[in-house]
């Protein structure tokens, strides 16, 4: 059955990890925190409900990682679970800092009835991501990593024609705690155009592990990040799912 959403970014924060790790055998991949369509409620159609740049079809598989999606999925990894969530980055990279955007919604979308907006807060640096964080406590280890190594591609839609994000860049991490590593690449690079037009990005999966990362170890499917800006420029971020 279909299922339809509306995506927040959570106004929470954290620090962006880059750079090669040793590496600990892998366990035995685990899927089963990748929720099937069949066990979700169909919501239905929203009025103005837009179908998007590629509805999904009979026997296509589409994960929905939480962020800037509302149409039919096959798969969901859902988010703001606690150790699961969308962050903002803020000038310290501890959630004491300011933050370096805002989040919201706007009417101007490829799919669904919102996007997601972000709005640069005129610092340095800009970022958000989905993260999946282990947590580590008196009952032992509580979250971490997903295995995605089921999947093929990252799709997305981006809408810009502010300075400040004419170079977007596009992350994955994989590993927890001092094996984290991570990778990017440019949205440029796959069909993204600063020119305040909405534009398809289709990124494969296979980029992000030519750089060293394991998706079966997945800690972060999806980090957006950029450079200084003025306040108030704004970035659209649409239709964000992976698919097989």
């Amino acid at each position: 059955m279909p299922n339809y959403r509306v995506s927040l970014v959570p106004a929470l924060a954290l620090a962006l990890l880059l750079g090669p790790t040793c590496r600990e055998d892998l366990p035995t991949p685990d899927y089963s925190d990748q929720i099937g369509i069949e066990e979700r409620i169909d919501a239905g159609t929203p009025e103005g409900f837009l179908a998007g740049t590629d509805p999904l079809q009979e026997g296509e598989q589409r994960l929905n990682i939480g962020l800037a999606y509302e149409g039919r999925f096959t798969r969901e990894i859902s988010v703001g679970t606690g150790i699961r969530n969308v962050f903002a980055f803020d000038l310290n990279g501890d959630g004491t800092g300011d933050f370096t955007i805002t989040g919201g919604n706007s009417f101007d979308r490829v799919e669904g009835v919102v996007s997601t907006e972000i709005v640069h807060a005129g610092f340095g640096f800009w970022g958000l991501g989905v993260f999946y964080r282990a947590q580590v406590d008196s009952s032992g280890t509580r979250g971490g990593s997903v295995d995605l190594s089921g999947w093929r591609v990252m799709h997305m839609a981006l809408k810009s024609s502010d300075e400040a994000f004419e170079v977007i860049r596009i992350g994955m991490e994989s590993g927890q705690f001092e094996n984290n590593f991570a990778a990017r690449v440019e949205a440029t690079d796959y069909g993204y155009v600063n020119d305040g037009e909405w534009h398809v990005v289709d990124i494969p999966l296979a980029d992000f592990e030519a750089q060293g990362v394991i998706l079966q170890d997945c800690s972060a499917p999806l980090i957006f990040s950029g450079d200084s800006g003025r306040p108030g420029e704004v970035l659209l971020i649409d239709e964000v799912y992976f698919t097989d």
